[in-house]
C-alpha cells in the first residue's frame, strides 16, 4: 500500500469489504474525525476517534445481512487529499433487499492514515466545494 491519499481509502474499502475491523484501525489515525452527511437513523452524524468510527461501521456491519463499500472512481487532489464516488451497498437482514447509495466522499491522509473523511455528498463540485470553503481540517 502506498501513502497517497487514493491508496488509502482503496486499502480501508478493501478491509471494510473483507469485515477487517484490524486493518481498518492500522488505516485510520486514533483522532480521525468521522462525518456522514447522509446518516443512519441510528448513527451520529459526526463521530470522533477510531473507536467510534468503528462502532460506526459495526452499526452497519450488524444491521445489514452485507454491507459493502465499492470505491467508483477516485483522485488525489493535492497534497493529502483525495475525493471518490462510493457505492455503499447493503444487503437487509430478513428482506434480502438490496440498498445502494451512491455518495462523493472526500478524505484527508497523513502519514498513511485517514485523519478525516467527510461522506455523503451528492456530487464532485459538492465535495471540492466544502474543500474550497475551508471544511480542511487543521494540522
Amino acid at each position: 500500500m502506498g501513502d497517497k491519499p487514493v491508496d488509502v481509502v482503496r486499502s480501508v474499502c478493501a478491509a471494510l469489504n473483507d469485515c477487517d475491523l484490524e486493518a481498518m484501525a492500522r488505516l485510520y489515525d486514533p483522532d480521525v474525525v468521522w462525518e456522514d452527511l447522509q446518516p443512519m437513523p441510528d448513527q451520529e452524524p459526526v463521530v470522533v476517534g477510531f473507536d467510534a468510527v468503528i462502532a460506526t461501521f459495526r452499526l452497519y456491519l450488524d444491521s445489514f445481512a452485507r454491507f459493502e463499500a465499492h470505491l467508483i472512481d477516485a483522485e488525489d487532489i493535492g497534497g493529502d487529499a483525495a475525493i471518490g464516488t462510493v457505492d455503499w451497498k447493503a444487503t437487509g437482514t430478513g428482506s434480502g433487499a438490496p440498498i445502494v447509495r451512491r455518495t462523493v466522499d472526500v478524505m484527508w491522509v497523513r502519514d498513511g492514515v485517514i485523519t478525516h473523511y467527510i461522506s455523503g455528498f451528492e456530487s464532485k463540485d459538492d465535495g471540492l466545494r466544502a474543500i474550497s470553503d475551508d471544511r480542511r481540517p487543521a494540522g
